[in-house]
């Protein structure tokens, strides 16, 4: 199995950052994970774990979170089914239907700014659809893409990627073809991005090697074509991958660089 992406330790962080805000920490990890069942025990709060995109995530994780669920609840969401563990719920979310994958490529395109979207016709859309499928960060990723290229060339580009293919190889595919489109600078920044999850610009700055200005343009490239969430406030932005750009980062990272 793949190793885990997220850690115990790594979450208890994360969550004691989220509800114990500006206050001490113990410095044992023990002493920390007590400290946070103490808080959820005494506020009784709802978790969610969005992207767990490998076994070992869950594997790693579930004994914790079920140490820690009790009076509070935990939404996991993975690609991996965990029918098989009997204290956790399941809940299988279908693809997008027609009517909604082309609603949601209008809103992409609109807050984009990318007027061929929010001006094609609903045969247009529907091509990427056809393509493509009712898969959220699929589309996100295709309509990163148009920003730059016709949708034609996106089109054919894709289709023989999708003959006989499983979804992480058609996943794969579109990351290399996004991938290809990036700077050097962008290239740079974004293997570089699992090293700071939920990083400020600074931050950034300093792991990137990157000077300002090429770092400002690999940020906005990045997240022009998807790759990148801004999140934090206007005084402080925070940037992260999605958990599945992460994962194919890890996986495909070392043959994208002998390529480049």
């Amino acid at each position: 199995n793949p190793r885990a992406a997220l850690s115990p330790a790594a979450l208890v962080d994360a969550l004691l950052a989220q509800l114990w805000p500006d206050q001490p920490q113990p410095a044992s990890p023990i002493e920390r994970q007590m400290l946070l069942s103490r808080l959820l025990k005494e506020r009784p709060t709802l978790v969610v774990i969005d992207n767990l995109e490998t076994i070992a995530d869950y594997e790693t994780l579930l004994p914790l979170l079920s140490q820690l669920a009790s009076p509070g609840k935990f939404i996991l969401t993975s690609r991996h089914s965990l029918r098989q563990v009997s204290h956790v719920y399941c809940c299988p979310l279908s693809a997008l239907s027609l009517a909604d994958s082309l609603a949601f490529i209008r809103s992409q395109g609109h807050s984009r700014s990318i007027d061929l979207l929010t001006t094609a016709t609903d045969a247009d859309l529907t091509r990427i659809f056809e393509v493509v499928g009712g898969h959220p960060l699929a589309l996100k990723l295709v309509i990163g893409q148009l920003s730059a290229l016709p949708l034609a060339q996106v089109l054919d580009n894709l289709k023989s990627a999708t003959a006989g293919q499983e979804a992480d190889q058609f996943y794969t595919y579109i990351y290399w073809q996004v991938w290809q489109m990036l700077t050097p600078s962008g290239q740079q920044l974004l293997l570089m991005m699992p090293l700071v999850p939920n990083g400020t610009f600074d931050q950034l700055l300093a792991l990137s090697q990157l000077d300002p200005v090429d770092l400002s343009q690999a940020i906005q490239q990045l997240a022009r074509l998807s790759l990148l969430q801004i999140g934090g406030s206007l005084a402080v932005p925070r940037y992260a991958i999605h958990r599945l750009t992460e994962t194919f980062l890890l996986n495909e990272a070392i043959k994208w660089q002998s390529q480049v």
